[in-house]
């Protein structure tokens, strides 16, 4: 299958996805999540968070900018920076402080200020369809490898149905 795409659609399944996602994700890890607004970034992230032990609510860092999550085992950054323009703003929120140590990343609206942000791991890829939201990605590492395969056999599947 050249090109999977996985089609979601219900913000349950998009969780699902996550929660798929985040059962492989390691210490460090950076993970850009791209697409237009209401495209499924947040639920994709909130399954992510859920499958590496994030108990509660995952609220969208749209006015926070950054969500950090401490967990048992890894802190996990989720990040928005729709609002920012500016590479430098980034430096402003400290994030030097995280690039020193182990954590997830995950990345909404890297493009805004890409020049600041580690590279990816993986680009996850949210677009609105008429029906369905889709769900493609592309891999920057052997650290995003396992995601790959995993969401290339979760679309040969969902492909068939």
């Amino acid at each position: 299958m050249n090109n999977p795409v996985i089609k979601l659609h219900s913000p349950e399944q998009t969780e699902a996805v996550g929660q798929a996602i985040g059962q492989l994700c390691q210490a460090t890890l950076v993970i850009y999540l791209i697409g237009n607004l209401g495209a499924g970034k947040t639920t994709l992230s909130r399954g992510i968070l859920n499958a590496c032990g994030h108990v509660g609510t995952v609220k969208s860092p749209t006015y926070t900018l950054i969500e950090p999550y401490e967990l048992a085992d890894k802190t996990i950054l989720h990040a928005d920076f729709y609002r920012l323009g500016d590479p430098e703003e980034v430096v402003l929120l400290g994030l030097d402080d995280f690039l020193s140590r182990p954590c997830i990343w995950l990345i909404e609206w890297p493009d805004n200020v890409i020049k600041s942000l580690p590279p990816p791991d993986i680009s996850l890829n949210l677009s609105i369809k008429p029906s369905y939201h889709a769900l493609s990605w592309v891999n920057f590492s052997t650290k995003g490898e396992l995601i790959t395969e995993k969401l290339t056999q979760i679309a040969e599947v969902t492909h068939k149905i």
